[in-house]
């Protein structure tokens, strides 16, 4: 039979095989801790989510307790401002109002504002009014006084003024989370 010299051919082969199945290895475990932690992020984001409606709840609540005529002018020590010009996501960031943190390690902070173009209007008549805010969707307290005209022109406006509440919630792993509503 014949004897064939070995020259380690299939040694080299088996290493390099060996490597490559070690950077596979380091990679799928690189992979999977990237996935943890992707899921783990969501889940904060989701829970973050969730704690930023107890500070809409928590706004709501204080619009609803506010007596309206101190509803016409900026109160920042409360995180309200009268009108809506500010960019409400600066405001949260600098005046949001914080004395909220929630069982998950979340701290919520808001702002509200009042969808009006100009402080005061205490004053103003409700057609000044009505150029100057933006109001919730409602008959006009008139109808019932003359029905006929209500069915020929739509109805105006109620005097609800529309608030915009910016929430915004800080948790683990500096989780943030911005979520927005408008209340009536």
């Amino acid at each position: 039979m014949f004897k064939q010299k070995q020259q380690g051919l299939v040694l080299f082969f088996a290493l390099i095989a060996l490597v490559v199945m070690s950077l596979a290895a380091v990679a799928l475990i690189r992979s999977i801790d990237t996935n943890s932690l992707i899921a783990g992020s969501l889940s904060f984001k989701q829970s973050s989510m969730f704690s930023a409606d107890r500070g809409v709840e928590n706004a709501i609540t204080w619009i609803k307790t506010e007596n309206s005529a101190s509803l016409n002018d900026d109160d920042s020590a409360n995180g309200y401002f009268a009108t809506s010009a500010a960019d409400a996501r600066a405001l949260v960031d600098a005046n949001g109002f914080a004395d909220m943190t929630d069982t998950q390690g979340n701290t919520i902070s808001y702002v509200v504002q009042r969808m009006c173009s100009k402080q005061g209007l205490d004053t103003d008549t409700y057609e000044e009014k009505l150029t100057n805010c933006l109001f919730a969707p409602g008959p006009d307290p008139g109808c019932k006084e003359t029905p006929d005209v209500c069915k020929k022109t739509p109805p105006l406006p109620t005097k609800q003024i529309i608030y915009r509440i910016t929430a915004k919630v800080v948790g683990p792993r500096n989780t943030t989370s911005y979520i927005q509503t408008f209340a009536f």
